[in-house]
């Protein structure tokens, strides 16, 4: 047998089809993409406090409680009150409570979490810096 060429298959290609089942169709379809929306407002930054706070982060009191339960018997101080689109400031907040008293915490929803009973030396610090505090603290 004869090896076959592969010039020659190349040539015996047909550059149209012989059918195009698509040309009784007629399709009336807009030019290009459709025109794209304008770009969001960039949001203002709330003003802030002396201590560098937003002011409407600091209205609402906070209230502190301590809680066991569901936890293994362990302690958590639970701070809340935070108002809602403040989530970067109240991560900025646990962090500098973290720092300042030794314990590691956390932010959940609304709840800003520390481990361990830090009742009064977390609400004396966050008076400090302007916050309204209530709850179980003597």
């Amino acid at each position: 047998m004869a090896k076959r060429s592969k010039k020659k298959e190349a040539e015996k290609k047909p550059d149209e089809f012989k059918v195009n089942p698509f040309s009784s169709l007629k399709m009336d379809l807009p030019e290009g993409p459709p025109p794209t929306p304008p770009p969001p407002k960039p949001v203002e930054k709330p003003k802030r406090d002396s201590d560098g706070w937003p002011e409407e982060f600091l209205i609402s009191p906070l209230v502190m409680r301590i809680e066991k339960k569901g936890r293994g018997g362990k302690t958590v101080t639970a701070i809340q009150g935070f108002d809602v689109g403040y989530e970067l400031e109240m991560q900025e907040l646990a962090g500098q409570l973290r720092t300042l008293l030794g314990t590691g915490g956390t932010v959940r929803e609304d709840v800003l979490e520390l481990q361990g009973d830090q009742r009064y030396k977390a609400a004396s610090w966050l008076r400090q810096q302007g916050f309204r505090v209530k709850g179980d603290i003597s």
